[in-house]
Order: structure tokens, then C-alpha cells, then sequence
């Protein structure tokens, strides 16, 4: 192993250390890539001067993490839960009022606005709160401005209606934040909340927590620290949803026993068992 590979791994487990997140594959690659470019961008010569940067640079270090991040998104993602949730809203599943919904990895924060238009459109009183460690992304999503980039052909078209009144002639969408004085956003680190470094701006707990396809990239140990800690913040008998390809991982070891593993159809996702204490 030459010298840089050894700087390299040890840059990557900062990221780890940081965040929880473990890059494999083209996501690996993707990182090596940046820091790469990053050292031609600064002049350096090898990645131990990109290192020593990071060590006192923290504005550097959170464009690394950032870069880290996958933001793969798009409006009404795998839009069979978002059927269940329309039909839960409808039914008055929630009896509180406003209906509290936590979008915990939001990246640039189409499924945040995604759950606010779906609540809008049931006459669904919600305060949203979306959170993602990417920082750069939490300000893509407080502007509130898409491409046609955020649609999908396929998934999430059925509710797409709900986003014709804010799309202008060229295809752009452009949430108007009056009509929506509930929704909110922030950076949160999910690692660093679970082990009380943060904190997350939702003041009680949630009825709804969307927490999806964040945890393909954390360790079973990280996961289980992680999944404690939203249970932490959901009501009682409220709903976590995962995404439909990560929940079955989820057995007893990495779930806190006040979650329960829940379906409608093939539809997946945990309730929180009501305290009856």
C-alpha cells in the first residue's frame, strides 16, 4: 500500500467516524474522485496535504462529507407508501392535530415537499420538518426550486397533479413557501443525533418519520443506534417508513422492541407501541 492509499483510508474513516456512512463501490470511487480533484484544485501534491487540511479546515471537511452523501431524490419516491399514507390521512388515522412529519434524510427535500403537498391535498393539517446531513442540499431544499430532473416518468407520476399549480411553462417547479408556512428544514447529522452531539428542530415527537434509504450505508451497529433514536421521537403508535428495500434487514437485533413491523398489503413499515403504562 503506497503512502496515499494509506492517507485515503484514513481520510475515509473520518468520513465514517463523522457520519456512519461506509462507501463501497462506485460511491467509493466517487469520493476518491473528489478528493483527487480537490488536491489538483489546492496544488497539492498527495493526499496527506489534503489531509492535514481537513485536520483544521472544518468548511473543507463538511464539502468532503457532503460529497459523501448519495442524493439520489425525486418527488413521491416509491409512491405505494405514499398511497398508504393518503388513505391514513383520509381515514383520520391521526387523530392529533397538526399531523407532525419528520422527513430525516431529505437530501435536496423533494420528499419533505412531497409529504406536505400529499397532507394539502387530503385537508391534512401537518407541520413538515425535513433534515439531511448534506448541507449544500438543505439549502436546495429551503429555496424550494426543481427541475424536471425531480419527476419520474413511472414513479410518483399519479401525484404529480399536485405539483401543477407551483410548475411554471418550462417545466420548473417552484414551491411557493406562503402556502406553506409549516414546512421547515435543517442539517442533521442522524449519526451525531444518536449519540446526543445534536440536536433536531422538532419539538415533540412525530407522528410520521420518513427515514429511507439512508440506512443501506451504515453498519448493523450504527443502524440499531440510529433506528433507537427516531423511536425515540415518534408518538406513540406513530409510523416510521423505511425504504421498501431496506426494511426487511431490519430483525430484532438492529429494531428496539417498541417498534413493530406492520403491513398493509406489501407495503411495509413500524409502528410504535403505545405506551400503556
Amino acid at each position: 500500500m503506497t503512502a496515499d492509499e494509506k492517507t485515503l483510508r484514513t481520510i475515509l474513516s473520518r468520513i465514517t467516524g463523522c457520519s456512519g456512512i461506509i462507501p463501497s463501490g462506485s460511491h467509493l470511487d466517487g469520493i476518491k474522485a473528489y478528493i483527487e480533484k480537490r488536491c489538483r484544485a489546492l496544488g497539492f501534491s498527495s493526499a496527506e496535504d489534503f489531509l492535514a487540511l481537513l485536520e483544521k479546515d472544518g468548511g473543507e471537511f463538511t464539502a468532503l462529507v457532503n460529497e459523501a452523501t448519495i442524493n439520489e431524490t425525486y418527488f413521491f419516491r416509491e409512491e405505494k407508501q405514499f398511497d398508504l399514507l393518503r388513505g391514513f390521512f383520509t381515514q383520520k388515522f391521526f387523530c392529533r392535530r397538526p399531523v407532525r412529519i419528520w422527513s430525516a434524510a431529505c437530501s435536496s427535500g423533494e420528499e419533505a415537499w412531497s409529504l406536505a403537498l400529499l397532507a394539502r391535498s387530503c385537508g391534512t393539517e401537518c407541520i413538515v420538518h425535513g433534515s439531511d446531513l448534506n448541507t449544500q442540499k438543505i439549502k436546495e431544499a429551503e429555496n424550494g426550486a426543481y427541475s424536471k430532473k425531480s419527476l419520474r416518468g413511472i414513479d410518483g407520476k399519479k401525484f404529480h397533479f399536485m405539483l401543477e399549480p407551483f410548475m411554471r411553462s418550462d417545466g420548473t417547479i417552484h414551491l411557493d413557501k406562503a402556502a406553506f408556512p409549516n414546512v421547515s428544514f435543517s442539517a442533521v447529522n442522524l449519526l451525531s443525533l444518536a449519540d446526543g452531539a445534536q440536536t433536531v428542530n422538532v419539538s415533540e415527537k412525530q407522528d410520521i418519520i420518513f427515514a429511507r434509504n439512508v440506512f443501506i450505508y451504515f453498519s448493523r451497529e450504527v443502524r440499531a443506534r440510529i433506528i433507537a433514536t427516531l423511536a425515540e421521537r415518534l408518538s406513540d403508535e406513530g409510523i416510521l417508513f423505511l425504504s421498501i428495500g431496506e426494511i426487511a434487514s431490519f430483525d430484532a437485533a438492529v429494531t428496539p422492541p417498541c417498534l413493530e413491523k406492520c403491513s398493509f398489503g406489501d407495503i411495509y413499515f413500524f409502528r410504535k407501541k403505545k405506551d400503556l403504562l
